[in-house]
């Protein structure tokens, strides 16, 4: 607790001002350890930052910047915005915090129609019981293959939307199956549930 005063760790947060001096704090306490050299912290979602009113938007650009000036040596802050766009990015940030940012950014494009099998397939793989009935269980290749014709748009789909379906898909499964139900993926309902999952993404 000590240490935690020491950079005022333990008052309330009232401000962002608040804020950005505790993390700062908190920043140069972990590389003052010795343990550590660099701290790395990822910004998900970034792209939420669209939805603030501008001065909220301008507070939270501030306290970031202010938060890396005052770490520029140890600090790394990773920002992931999931906007489909880069373009939009710059609206979102302002042109300091832009100005401290690697150009060596990482970008993920959107998954092809044509690997969203393998990729459902791989992913259901990984976390499968051994000795499973079949290659698909529970469901079919045709069933996968039903729910991603209906719910990926030739341009591509996220892998988190992907994942969004079939976890929709899977609770359903297992909802129908403890009822002593059978549940078909290329059934009317199975497709409106995927459809749903995918709205918000």
């Amino acid at each position: 607790k000590r240490e935690l005063d020491h950079v005022h760790a333990s008052r309330d947060l009232r401000s962002s001002n608040d804020a950005v001096a505790v993390l700062s704090g908190l920043t140069r306490m972990i590389q003052a350890s010795g343990r550590y050299h660099r701290l790395l912290v990822m910004l998900d979602e970034c792209q939420s930052l669209g939805y603030f009113r501008p001065p909220v938007r301008r507070d939270v650009n501030a306290g970031l910047q202010t938060w890396y000036d005052g770490c520029p040596n140890n600090l790394t802050l990773v920002m992931s915005f999931g906007s489909g766009e880069e373009k939009f990015v710059r609206h979102l940030l302002s042109p300091e915090l832009q100005s401290r940012a690697d150009h060596q950014g990482l970008r993920m494009d959107l998954l092809p129609k044509t690997d969203c099998f393998d990729f459902v397939s791989d992913l259901m793989q990984a976390f499968r019981s051994p000795k499973p009935p079949s290659k698909y269980f529970p469901f079919s290749e045709k069933g996968i293959k039903s729910v991603i014709d209906c719910i990926v748009p030739d341009a591509g789909i996220t892998p988190r939307c992907l994942m969004k379906a079939f976890d929709a898909l899977l609770t359903e499964f297992d909802y129908q199956f403890g009822m002593g139900k059978s549940f078909n993926l290329e059934s009317a309902p199975a497709l409106e549930i995927a459809s749903k999952a995918v709205l918000d993404c």
